[in-house]
């Protein structure tokens, strides 16, 4: 398969955004002693949200499906990361 970006749409990009916001707050909770639990919160919301961002991303390009991808925040695209 050849090294190829996959854009996707603002919906998608906003996922990602909201999932790599929630895997922030989680790390910075985790600092404090008694954030536990936020932490937890944080690190069950952020998995969710990435699910469904490539589940997605699976239904726009279903030829992705099954395929090890990364999403690049920069450029709002998905690129394959292994052939």
């Amino acid at each position: 398969m050849e090294n190829k970006e996959y854009k996707v749409s603002k919906e998608i990009t906003d996922m990602f955004e909201d999932m790599q916001s929630y895997f922030d707050c989680r790390d910075s909770a985790i600092k404090n002693v008694f954030g536990w639990k936020r932490a937890a919160y944080f690190a069950k919301r952020g998995n969710q949200v990435r699910a469904e961002a490539w589940k997605r991303v699976a239904a726009l390009y279903p030829e992705l499906q099954g395929i090890e991808c990364h999403y690049n925040y920069t450029s709002g695209t998905v690129k394959i990361t292994s052939v």
